[in-house]
């Protein structure tokens, strides 16, 4: 017994550091990739703008942040008794809309400008289509087939223990798409939209049991389709888990004990604290637009802090809350018996309380709060698609004739 309480115990450690070591990864290189328009702007000295294919910006507002949280509380709420009525075709309808929003950004970042940097020709020739309708290109039909089809395989397989890898990747690339289209502008819409959802996952994951009879609403969802775990009737100290249908909105690391499950973080743990890094990192490009090559390690540190104070002031943050949020979990903190934690309740405070201090100490905030003028011009701007990587061929999927 106390073996067995050890060894778990180190593998949920292990599993803990792993799927944090993913969070922060994931969460650093998709703001990365979110500010190309600004660094092309900034090395070209024009406007250029760099998003999803036939994509255009949306600037989230806080309107927009309060009907995104609205939408969140009745789609959870439903789900969760849906789940609990039995009703096993919800999760997999869950998986089928993963799947297609997967297709469509594996479609847009990797196998279509994959497929036209290696055949550049097929994203010249057009499809013959009916005269009022839109024109379609070889690249982009080939490349939306091709992702398809990675996904379709993902979904037959989606049972076997190797499956979670292939989820992940969906996973990177929805980031990536994520913060490509959606921009956020300014520290006050900011502090509306992670407060909000801040409060929103504290109370369904630690106060909804006072309503739900003892039964977390966000852990409900989040586990549904875990499975069962029964004794075994041959070996009385063994356990047999039947699996079931997973929720496909998380990054998953198989816990390495004896208890067997995953290690879980959810998209929105990484979406909502993201946007605000993006937008940290948006503006210590633009803001910051000299440039020098520091010669040393001290040197290039000090560039880099000089240069991107902001952004790397949260992406600290960032490490440093979901740290905290893993660690509790693993202590085992919790109220009302939860087994989880609301990620959230330690990267708002560790990103945007930093931020908005530094921002008062750099005398920032007042330009910060309501927004820098170039990046609320930019958001209202529309797109244009063709400085996408890489720059041969014409990148739009799909482009109206004229008639």
């Amino acid at each position: 017994r106390y073996q067995r309480r050890v060894h778990g115990g180190a593998g949920w450690t292990l599993s803990a550091i792993l799927i944090w070591l993913l969070g922060v990864s994931v969460v650093v290189g998709a703001t990365w990739i979110s500010a190309q328009a600004e660094r092309r702007e900034v090395v070209h000295g024009r406007k250029e703008h760099v998003a999803y294919l036939g994509g255009q910006i949306v600037e989230m507002t806080v309107g927009t942040a309060l009907c995104y949280l609205a939408m969140a509380c009745i789609s959870l709420v439903l789900l969760f008794f849906l789940i609990k009525a039995g009703s096993r075709y919800v999760v997999l309808m869950m998986i089928v809309l993963f799947g297609v929003a997967s297709t469509s950004c594996l479609t847009t970042l990797v196998t279509y400008p994959l497929l036209v940097r290696l055949a550049p020709f097929l994203d010249k020739k057009r499809i013959p289509v009916p005269r009022n309708c839109c024109s379609i290109t070889y690249a982009s039909t080939f490349s939306t087939i091709l992702s398809l089809l990675v996904v379709l395989w993902w979904f037959m397989i989606r049972h076997q223990d190797y499956a979670w890898i292939f989820q992940d990747i969906f996973a990177v690339c929805i980031c990536c798409q994520f913060f490509l289209v959606m921009k956020l502008n300014s520290i006050k819409v900011s502090t509306v939209l992670l407060i909000c959802f801040m409060l929103y996952d504290v109370f369904m994951v630690f106060v909804s049991p006072v309503i739900f009879k003892g039964q977390s609403v966000m852990v409900e969802v989040a586990t549904a389709g875990e499975g069962t775990i029964t004794p075994s009737r041959t070996h009385p100290y063994e356990c047999i888990r039947v699996p079931d249908e997973h929720m496909p909105m998380l990054f998953l690391i198989p816990r390495l004990s004896w208890s067997g499950g995953y290690a879980m973080l959810g998209l929105g743990d990484i979406l909502l604290p993201g946007l605000l890094l993006s937008f940290a990192l948006r503006h210590d490009t633009l803001a910051n637009r000299g440039s020098f090559t520091p010669v040393g390690l001290c040197k290039g540190l000090k560039w880099v802090w000089h240069k991107y104070h902001y952004y790397v002031l949260t992406c600290t943050g960032y490490a440093i809350g979901l740290l905290f949020a893993f660690a509790a979990n693993t202590l085992g903190l919790t109220i009302n018996g939860v087994r989880g934690q609301p990620a959230l309740l330690y990267l708002v405070p560790c990103t945007l309380g930093p931020l908005v201090i530094w921002a008062y100490h750099k005398g920032d905030l007042l330009k910060m709060w309501e927004g820098p003028e170039e990046l609320r011009i930019k958001a209202q701007t529309p797109l244009n698609v063709s400085d996408l990587e890489p720059p041969q061929g014409e990148i739009p999927l799909m482009e109206c004739q004229e008639v």
